[in-house]
C-alpha cells in the first residue's frame, strides 16, 4: 500500500507539477502519507514518507534524477517534508487505533448486554447453559465447551463441543479448575493443546469450566481473551444463581418430607 501510494502520489504531482509551486507539490504526497496511515498503521505511514521524500527530491528538486541538492532552501524543504510527513502518519495511525479500541468496547458492550439478556431469561441450569451456548456459538471459528467435573475428578461435556480431551488438556483443564485461573492454549500453563480454559467461578470456587478452541489451532488473541473473560463473569453469576434456587428447592421438598414424615409417625404412634 505504500508503494501504490508512492507511484500514484508522484504520478499526481508530476501531472500537476506544470501548475503548482514546488512547495505546493509535497501537498500530494503528504495526502498519501496520511492515507495510508489512516487505512494501515504507522510503520507503512513511516515508509510511505520514506518513499514519498525520495520521490520528491528525485523527480521534482534540481538537479533532477539525482540525490544532490543545488539549493539550500530546498533542503528544508525535504526536511520539513519529511517531518510533517512523519507527524502526519503518526497522528493517523493514533487516530485509527483509538477508532479500532472504540469499535471493540462497543462490541464487547453489546455482547455482554445480550448475554445478560438472554441470561435473564433463564430459570435453572439447562436454561443457562442453552443461552452460554447460543451467545458464545456466534464466532464461528471457535469451538465452545462446558465442563462440570465430579468430585472423583471425572470430566463431563454439559453443553457445546463434545470432544475427548488429550491428557495434556485435561491436565490443563484440571489445573485451572484447581487454581482457578486461565490455562492452556496460549498461556503459561500447559500450553500445548487445543484449548484454552477459564473457570467460571462462584463465591464457593468454581462452578464450571468454559472451553474455546479455535479452529484454526492458533492461539486467541488478547482482546478475544478479554472478551471471553468478560462474558465468563455473569455467567458465572447465572449459574450461582441457579443453583442457589435448586438448593431452594431442594430445601423446601426436604421440609416438606420432614414435615411428612412427623405426621405419619405421629399418626403411627397415636394408631
Amino acid at each position: 500500500l505504500a508503494l501504490i501510494a508512492t507511484v500514484l502520489a508522484s504520478a499526481l504531482a508530476w501531472g500537476v507539477a506544470s501548475v503548482l509551486a514546488l512547495p505546493n507539490i509535497s501537498l500530494v504526497f503528504l495526502a498519501a502519507v496520511l492515507l495510508v496511515a489512516v487505512r494501515s498503521s504507522l510503520g507503512p505511514a513511516l515508509l510511505c514518507a520514506g518513499l514519498s521524500f525520495l520521490a520528491y527530491n528525485l523527480l521534482f528538486i534540481e538537479p533532477l534524477l539525482s540525490m544532490k541538492i543545488d539549493r539550500h532552501q530546498d533542503v528544508l524543504t525535504l526536511l520539513f517534508f519529511l517531518l510533517m510527513a512523519g507527524l502526519t502518519g503518526n497522528l493517523a495511525s493514533h487516530q485509527r487505533r483509538q477508532l479500532q479500541a472504540l469499535r471493540e468496547t462497543q462490541h464487547e458492550t453489546s455482547a455482554l448486554l445480550e448475554l445478560s439478556r438472554k441470561l435473564t431469561a433463564a430459570t435453572d441450569r439447562q436454561a443457562v447453559l442453552v443461552a452460554a451456548v447460543q451467545q458464545l456459538g456466534l464466532w464461528q471459528d471457535l469451538d465452545i465447551g462446558l465442563l462440570s467435573r465430579s468430585r472423583d475428578g471425572v470430566w463431563k461435556v454439559e453443553a457445546g463441543v463434545q470432544r475427548l480431551l488429550t491428557d495434556q488438556e485435561r491436565a490443563a483443564a484440571d489445573w485451572s479448575w484447581q487454581h482457578d485461573q486461565p490455562a492452556g492454549l496460549g498461556t503459561g500453563t500447559l500450553p500445548d493443546g487445543r484449548w484454552w480454559w477459564l473457570p467460571l467461578s462462584g463465591e464457593a470456587g468454581p462452578l464450571l469450566l468454559l472451553g474455546v478452541s479455535p479452529k484454526d489451532g492458533r492461539a486467541l488473541p488478547a482482546e478475544r481473551r478479554r472478551l471471553l473473560t468478560a462474558l465468563g463473569q455473569p455467567l458465572a453469576q447465572a449459574l450461582e444463581r441457579a443453583q442457589l434456587a435448586e438448593d431452594l428447592e431442594a430445601a423446601r421438598l426436604h421440609g416438606q418430607t420432614e414435615e411428612l414424615r412427623s405426621a405419619l409417625l405421629a399418626s403411627v404412634s397415636h394408631d
